[in-house]
């Protein structure tokens, strides 16, 4: 079976992360042509934290961290956006997905962060929902959470 790889890159907004993803999901489709391969971009990834469930999941392709075999974070801006990287370093490590390059020691003290860890102990707290997306927050909020509820941004 051939292996699912995930490449997350920088911002989808910046051009030089975006042409960083493009020439190294290039390099990856040449050296390993039997891989399946998707791409995307560290902010189109949106995370649902509970006490009960954590999904993580690319809202380009609608897929989850869960579905593929491995997982590469690379970026030229990586160390600046460590908090997104620390995010889905931390699930991955959780659910045993093999992780090219690790960020979970990146531990960045904010919201989504403590949830991780809150559930990773079992201990109750609020669920909690992030995406840099506002946007797709709002739309998977209103999916997800019944009313009422408190949404920041």
């Amino acid at each position: 079976m051939a292996k699912r790889i995930l490449l997350i890159g920088g911002l989808s907004t910046d051009s030089q992360d975006i042409e960083s993803l493009q020439e190294f999901s290039a390099y990856l489709r040449a050296t390993v042509p039997e891989s399946t391969l998707v791409s995307t971009h560290i902010d189109q990834i949106e995370y649902y934290i509970s006490p009960t469930e954590m999904t993580f999941r690319d809202y380009v392709s609608g897929k989850s961290l869960e579905d593929f075999d491995q997982i590469i974070i690379r970026g030229p801006k990586m160390r600046i956006l460590s908090e997104f990287a620390f995010y889905v370093s931390y699930i991955c490590n959780l659910t045993n997905i093999p992780l090219f390059n690790d960020y979970s020691l990146y531990y960045p003290g904010t919201k989504v962060a403590q949830a991780l860890v809150f559930a990773e102990h079992g201990a109750l707290f609020p669920a909690t929902m992030f995406s840099t997306q506002i946007s797709k927050l709002i739309e998977s909020a209103e999916a997800v959470f019944s009313y009422p509820y408190i949404l920041k941004t």
